[in-house]
């Protein structure tokens, strides 16, 4: 019931942002006249632009993480078999 809850207070605060961000601006390049652009959709490409940015930093920081977790299970395994054999040359 809360989640129902949180989405709606979301969603309705992504409405007033929209309805407060709908006028026009204008974009300058370097080079080329200027655009008119709703501010809302630059914001909004900014806003996919960081989050797609930070899900790459993300996969490699998982990929980094993934190899890591990989090279310490080889080394338990290693460990775990020389204690293996260590215990049947003492029995």
């Amino acid at each position: 019931m809360w989640k129902i809850i949180v989405t709606l207070i979301v969603v309705v605060m992504a409405v007033i942002f929209t309805i407060q961000n709908s006028e026009h601006v204008d974009i300058q390049f370097i080079i080329g006249p200027a655009v008119k652009v709703r501010m809302i959709f630059l914001l909004m490409s900014f806003f996919v632009i960081g989050a797609v940015s930070a899900y790459i930093v993300s996969l490699k920081k998982e990929a980094r993480l993934t190899a890591r977790i990989n090279e310490l299970k080889r080394q338990n395994e290693s460990i775990m078999m020389n204690n293996f054999s260590n215990d049947e040359e003492g029995a």
